[in-house]
């Protein structure tokens, strides 16, 4: 496995997971207040069941040996694309707001 096909299995992962990776990592940050948690674990769960239910078209191909089904991942690929980016967006903007919070008590 060369590190072409090595990067575009990676990729692949990322994009098909969707706002997995990014939105668990906001799931991580230390001594976030009880709001921001609850917020950010219904957040997890949302997106990611959207994400999860992208895949049922193909699931469903699959199921039914539909010699088409391999463009049913259209949909969870371009879902997972966008959401990915924006639970990769709002992930930094979590952590700044956090950095930004614990230097303010520290500067206090």
């Amino acid at each position: 496995m060369g590190s072409r096909e090595a990067w575009s299995a990676i990729l692949a992962i990322v994009v098909y997971s969707g706002p997995f990776f990014p939105l668990l990592a906001t799931l991580l940050v230390p001594h976030a207040p009880r709001d921001r948690r609850i917020s950010n674990i219904r957040r997890f769960a949302l997106f990611s069941s959207i994400q999860a239910l992208a895949f049922v078209p193909f699931a469903y191909g699959l199921l039914t040996h539909e010699p088409d089904a391999v463009h049913a991942l259209y949909l969870p690929f371009f879902t997972g694309a966008a959401m990915f980016l924006g639970a990769l967006i709002y992930a930094a903007s979590e952590f700044g707001r956090r950095r930004r919070e614990r230097h303010a008590t520290n500067d206090a």
